[in-house]
C-alpha cells in the first residue's frame, strides 16, 4: 500500500505508532487541548485508521488523523508545532490525507471539524461549510436541579448494556449516516459503565448515553494546566420524538453517579461536552475574536471573508431543539469552550456546486437526534 509522501525537505511523515502518542499529546498540551490522554489516542490505532505524524530534526512537529466510516471519511486532530509554521505543512497534510484515502481507501467525501481561525485554511483546500457545534465544559461536581419528567408510562431510563449496542447502533447510523458500531463498542468498553444508561420505550432502545473519564498524567508532564480528571459525555442520541427530556432524564441519571464519583476523587475534575448548536452571527463573530485575542492574534479580522457561505449557515432554519439543549446546559453550569464549523469536501466536486445537490449532503447528519458528540467533530 502507498504511504503518504508530502516531498517537503527536511520534512518526513510517519504513520502513527504508539511510540509517538506522548509526543503528540505534548503538542496539544501546548495549544490548550486537554481532551486526550495516551489511551484516548490509542483508540485510533486499536480501530486501525490512517493516522500520521511529521518529523523534522528528530522531533514531531505535527499529525493529522483520520476515521474512515466507508462512505465518509473525518479528519481532525490536525496540528503543526509554532517552529514548524509557515512552511504551508497544514495545508500539504490535508491534501496528502485526502488524496491518500481516496486512492487507497476509495473515500470520496471528507468532514472535519473547524475552530473559527482555521476555516479559511480548509477554505482553500475546497471544504464547504454545514453547520456549528459548540465545545462546553462544566466544574464537577455539577449543581443539579433534578426535574420530575413525565416520559409516559411505558418509557424508562436503564443501564446500557452490551447486549444493547445493536440497537443503539442503528440509531447513531440514522442520525450520523455512518456505520459505527465497532466505534461504538470501543467506547462503551472504555466508559464507565455505571453511567451509561439507554432509553426504552416498552423495552425498545429509543436513546442512549456513554460518559468516559481519564486521569491526567500530570507526574509525566503532560496535562499540567488541565483538571486532575477530564469527563467526557458522549455520544449521545435520542429520537426526536422523545426530545429535549429524554435526554435529560438519561443525563440526570448519568450525572448523579458522576457527582457521588467525583465526591471521592482527591483533585480538581472537569466535564467536557461536544453539541449541535443554532449559529449567530454576533455571537460567533464575537468568539472568534476573543479566540484570536487569547493567541496573539489581529483581532480586527474581517469575518465575513473568513466564514464562506455565512448566508447559508447564519440564515439557516432555527432548531427549537437545540436551543432547548443550550439553554438546559446553562443551567447545569456549563460555558462555552469553543465553536466549532462543521465542513465538508468531495473529492473532484466543483466550488460552485449547489448545497443541495453536493455529493456530502447524503451523509450529512441531522444533528435532530444528535445530544452529544463522542469527541470534538465527531471524529472518532
Amino acid at each position: 500500500m502507498t504511504e503518504l509522501t508530502l516531498n517537503i525537505p527536511g520534512v518526513k511523515v510517519l504513520r502513527l505508532h504508539e511510540k509517538h502518542i506522548d509526543e503528540v499529546i505534548e503538542l496539544m498540551n501546548k495549544e490548550g487541548w486537554y481532551y486526550y490522554d495516551h489511551h484516548e489516542l490509542k483508540r485510533y490505532l486499536n480501530l486501525n485508521q490512517d493516522c500520521f505524524t511529521l518529523l523534522k530534526d528528530g522531533r514531531i512537529v505535527g499529525s493529522i488523523f483520520t476515521t474512515n466510516y466507508g462512505n465518509q471519511a473525518w479528519i481532525g486532530n490536525i496540528i503543526v508545532a509554532k517552529e514548524a509554521r509557515g512552511m504551508g505543512l497544514a495545508t500539504k497534510l490535508i491534501r496528502g490525507v485526502i488524496d491518500y484515502l481516496y486512492e487507497n481507501k476509495h473515500v470520496l467525501t471528507f468532514r472535519l471539524g473547524a475552530v473559527p481561525l482555521a476555516i479559511g485554511l480548509y477554505k482553500k483546500v475546497g471544504f464547504h461549510a454545514e453547520a456549528f457545534t459548540t465545545s462546553q465544559e462544566a466544574a464537577l461536581p455539577l449543581k443539579a436541579e433534578y426535574e420530575r419528567l413525565n416520559l409516559g408510562d411505558n418509557i424508562l431510563v436503564q443501564r446500557l448494556e452490551t447486549h444493547d449496542l445493536e440497537a443503539i447502533g442503528e440509531i447513531d447510523k440514522r442520525y450520523f449516516k455512518s456505520k459505527r458500531l465497532q466505534f461504538l463498542m470501543n467506547v462503551y468498553n472504555d466508559s464507565i459503565k455505571e453511567s451509561c444508561f439507554c432509553l426504552k420505550d416498552q423495552k425498545k432502545v429509543v436513546g442512549f448515553l456513554m460518559l468516559r473519564r481519564r486521569k491526567a498524567s500530570k507526574d509525566e508532564g503532560h496535562f499540567a494546566e488541565g483538571p486532575d480528571y477530564a469527563y467526557r459525555l458522549g455520544p449521545s442520541c435520542v429520537l426526536p420524538e422523545y426530545g429535549i427530556n429524554g435526554f435529560k432524564a438519561l443525563l440526570q441519571k448519568a450525572i448523579r453517579v458522576i457527582n457521588e464519583e467525583v465526591q471521592q476523587l482527591v483533585g480538581s475534575a472537569k466535564i467536557y461536552a461536544v453539541f449541535p448548536k443554532n449559529a449567530n452571527k454576533e455571537e460567533i463573530y464575537e468568539d472568534t475574536r476573543e479566540l484570536a485575542k487569547a493567541m496573539g492574534m489581529d483581532t480586527n479580522i474581517k469575518l465575513d471573508r473568513v466564514f464562506d457561505e455565512h448566508d447559508l449557515i447564519f440564515g439557516a432554519q432555527k432548531s427549537k431543539k437545540n436551543e432547548e439543549q443550550w439553554k438546559y446546559m446553562k443551567n447545569l453550569g456549563f460555558h462555552q469552550e469553543y465553536f466549532e464549523q462543521v465542513m465538508s469536501y468531495t473529492l473532484g466536486e466543483a466550488l460552485n456546486t449547489q448545497p443541495s445537490k453536493r455529493k456530502a449532503e447524503e451523509t450529512r447528519a441531522d444533528t435532530e437526534g444528535i445530544f452529544a458528540s463522542a469527541t470534538p467533530g465527531d471524529k472518532a
